[in-house]
């Protein structure tokens, strides 16, 4: 599935995996997903200061609550004075007396925290969650039905529940304007999400993860056991490690040795980088570069096997922290898309071979403005004296793509989780990458506090082994580029083919080259799902496109000894 945000007549692609099957809501801060029953609230437009609410749409399964709240300005929810009032019991006799309520139930965003029955409460009490982290005109916001926050007393003890939600500012903005939004839970089945199996099912893909391991604690004796066992379930080929502050490229590669032996002479290749990134490749590594001197961004180039045409970027980065960090990761951001530039034009300090994949994965922070993710994804450089004009970033001159996993064994996005801070739970770590030249075909966030105690046993993992860190070890499978072998000679994966036009509405035109006797074709969408196959021994084609979705999909045409790769977009 892919979900697109339109921008200045352009697509950004986030791509994302979860079960086919699943039907319920995604909580990851995109809208595409909430059922049309939904009950939705509206509110005149333009008729406040800040926020100006325009709708609220309210739905629930059998484990949570969901409010997804529209604005009429891009805010930072954590940062905006926007409270709700809830009468949990609908009972006006009980609780706190409020506009004709009984408020039993209070959360005030901006200052993250509410209170319930009298007492203070956290995110962790409430089983709250809200998405994006960084600004925005919409966002997704769960409390958990089955919460008891004072270990007494359920969160939502009946069936029907009451609420104002309010900006508290002079000429702040409410929903509704009078009396109370009423809403009765609905008795609709939790749906299924079926688990990710998180076991390596196709050993040619090429699996990448992402982990913040919390400042070095994989080091220590006392979380060295549950790292181990993380990574033996996940068995990647290349990790980019934020925060080894106090561990050496050597002291983190004889960890993984221990942990993971590759059985051969060298055995993991290590790279340090800044004060706290450590790139770890089970091949080897050819060249790195620091991408932004004083700034935790490093780039490394791995050497992959023969049977892949092109060898792999990888820029492993830790942004700068939190709401005062806004600034640095803006810098930071335009930083990477001056790297990419240099690494894809001649000259410079790095020049990649044209159609070299390359990925960004880390923490990256984005808890504040959304510009520093359209600058990643879109190329829009915001200091343009330091680091030059804006441009498109991938390989076909178009954005690159944002990979949006979900838990193993949850339909949630968020890779950050601490009890101890009063923000909510966030997606923090990211892994956006070139999609004209390398495809995810699964991706998973390894949460391990809501596994079953049976997929637990299968995996030989604890309930508590992900919390190590506070942040989530993120993985992909990603398929590149094959090499061809005939005898002495290889042929990459390319070729002077015409597919037109593009983008498409209905039909999609395929001229291969007159001496072709037969070809097998096949497209992909950006999840690496199968859609079209074909057969054919012309060499004029027609594809029929205008039953196929909005968006980014992929064509793989094989002649002969000949791999060739489009990129189209569907309108």
């Amino acid at each position: 599935m892919q979900k697109y945000l339109p921008l200045s007549f352009v697509f950004l692609l986030f791509t994302y995996f979860a079960n086919a099957q699943y039907k319920g809501i995604l909580v990851d801060g995109l809208f595409n997903d909430w059922p049309a029953e939904a009950i939705r609230f509206n509110d005149p437009k333009n008729d406040a200061q800040l926020a100006d609410i325009e709708h609220l749409s309210v739905w629930n399964d059998s484990l949570n609550l969901y409010l997804r709240l529209k604005l009429g300005k891009e805010l930072n929810l954590q940062e905006t004075p926007i409270n709700i009032y809830i009468d949990t019991d609908n009972n006006p006799a009980t609780g706190l007396s409020f506009q004709g309520l009984g408020i039993d139930f209070s959360y005030f965003f901006g200052s993250r925290r509410g209170i319930f029955q009298g007492k203070t409460v956290f995110h962790n009490h409430v089983g709250h969650i809200s998405a994006p982290t960084h600004t925005s005109n919409e966002f997704e916001i769960v409390f958990s039905r089955h919460a008891i926050p004072d270990n007494i007393n359920k969160l939502f003890p009946g069936n029907t529940i009451k609420f104002i939600l309010r900006e508290e500012v002079e000429l702040g903005d409410v929903i509704p304007d009078n009396g109370a939004i009423t809403y009765t839970f609905n008795s609709n089945p939790q749906p299924v999400y079926t688990p990710v199996e998180i076991t390596r099912e196709d050993t040619s893909l090429l699996r990448l993860m992402s982990y913040n391991v919390l400042r070095d604690r994989p080091m220590s004796s006392l979380f060295q056991i549950r790292f181990q066992r993380i990574i033996k379930t996940i068995q990647p080929d290349i990790i980019a490690f934020n925060e080894f502050y106090n561990s050496s490229a050597n002291e983190v590669k004889q960890l993984m040795d221990n942990t993971l032996p590759l059985g051969n002479t060298d055995g993991w290749y290590a790279v340090k980088q800044g004060l706290d990134l450590v790139t770890l490749s089970k091949y080897p590594v050819k060249q790195s570069w620091q991408v932004l001197p004083g700034h935790n961004i490093s780039a490394t180039l791995i050497d992959l096997p023969a049977h892949f045409a092109k060898d792999l970027l990888v820029i492993n980065a830790h942004f700068r922290c939190c709401a005062g960090g806004s600034q640095a990761r803006q810098q930071e951001a335009d930083a990477v898309i001056a790297f990419i530039r240099d690494a894809r034009t001649p000259g410079g300090n790095i020049d990649l071979p044209k159609n070299t994949p390359f990925i960004l994965m880390g923490d990256l922070n984005l808890v504040t403005q959304k510009q520093q993710l359209l600058t990643l994804l879109n190329g829009d450089i915001q200091d343009s004296v330091n680091f030059g004009k804006s441009f498109k970033p991938d390989w076909d001159t178009t954005d690159l793509a944002d990979l949006i996993s979900y838990h193993s064994d949850a339909p949630m996005s968020y890779t950050w989780y601490d009890d101890r801070s009063d923000f909510a739970p966030g997606r923090l770590d990211y892994m956006i990458y070139s999609n004209s030249v390398m495809q995810p075909e699964k991706a998973f966030t390894l949460e391990t506090a809501n596994m079953s105690p049976a997929r637990l046993k299968k995996y030989e993992l604890l309930a508590d082994d992900a919390r190590i860190s506070d942040h989530l070890p993120k993985a992909a499978d990603f398929r590149l580029e094959k090499k061809i072998t005939i005898g002495l000679q290889e042929k990459s994966s390319t070729g002077n083919i015409k597919v037109y036009p593009n983008p498409v509405l209905q039909n999609l035109y395929i001229n291969l080259p007159e001496n072709t006797s037969s070809a097998q074709i096949k497209i992909t969408d950006a999840a690496g799902r199968t859609m079209r196959t074909l057969h054919s021994k012309n060499t004029e084609i027609t594809l029929q496109t205008g039953d196929l979705k909005p968006g980014l999909y992929f064509i793989q045409i094989i002649t002969g000894d000949n791999i060739y790769s489009r990129k189209i977009v569907k309108e």
